[in-house]
């Protein structure tokens, strides 16, 4: 069944049941309202929605297509309720500024996870992400855990806080370290030998406790060198969350 509308509403379809296959593609809407409709076999839009569209309480049965679909009116795409059973083919960045955002109640967060599961069946891994962090900035907001990495999807949060706190251990080898190892030096040369400290605390295996006399130092040492051990893993778990080969690779080379 082809249906075509051109620059019209499409008002109070719903209740409405689609036995058999049905398309829009091609049509054109100021408004539109599938709300509690139930689309029982395959369904194609790739329409142009001009104003709001109201998919509240719609049932998708089978593989169902908005490939090609536009939204206009930010935020006016409402989905609250709607089930998918099968799968939706469209991308996070279609919705992304046109999902109606009516508050943070669990109903509006399962219009997220629902969006989130069908973009894990479909395999899109960017609109997954997107969505995973959206959801988690709407619903479950944490700075710290945004900051550091992204809620696990933005590996280039984590880059930069490599970078601070490379920078704040170099700091504090310049100022805090066993001075007796540098005496005599030009303020340059101090800054070389407090750059290499801090490279050798970022990378090696083992903390370089050879730089440092003293417990306090020992202790400040190992926990530069931990610091940066545990982001440079959280580095790498985000990267692998943002690339299918290695979110399937990661997981066979970590321990256990």
């Amino acid at each position: 069944m082809k249906l075509q509308h051109t620059l019209g509403g499409l008002e109070g379809l719903g209740p409405v049941t689609f036995e058999k296959r049905v398309t829009f593609a091609g049509s054109q809407f100021d408004t539109a309202c599938f709300k509690d409709v139930e689309f029982l076999a395959a369904t194609t839009f790739a329409s142009l929605f001009r104003g709001a569209v109201d998919f509240r309480w719609a049932l998708f049965a089978e593989d169902s297509s908005f490939v090609g679909t536009e939204f206009k009116q930010p935020q006016g795409v409402q989905f609250t309720g709607f089930r998918v059973e099968k799968q939706l083919r469209l991308t996070w960045g279609q919705l992304e500024d046109h999902l109606a955002t009516a508050g943070t109640s669990r109903e509006e967060e399962l219009v997220y996870l629902t969006f989130l599961d069908n973009f894990k069946r479909t395999g899109d891994l960017d609109s997954e992400n997107a969505c995973l962090y959206a959801w988690r900035e709407r619903f479950h907001p944490n700075w710290f855990a945004n900051a550091i990495w992204g809620y696990g999807v933005r590996p280039f949060y984590t880059f930069l806080s490599i970078v601070v706190v490379f920078g704040g251990i170099l700091v504090s080898n310049f100022y805090l370290l066993d001075r007796r190892r540098t005496r005599g030096y030009s303020t340059r040369e101090r800054w070389w030998n407090a750059a290499v400290v801090a490279f050798e605390t970022s990378w090696v295996n083992l903390p370089p406790l050879q730089y440092a006399t003293g417990e306090r130092w020992k202790l400040l040492l190992i926990g530069e060198w931990l610091l940066m051990k545990i982001l440079q893993a959280v580095f790498i778990i985000a990267c692998s969350n943002t690339s299918r080969l290695l979110k399937e690779l990661v997981p066979r080379l970590l321990p256990g």
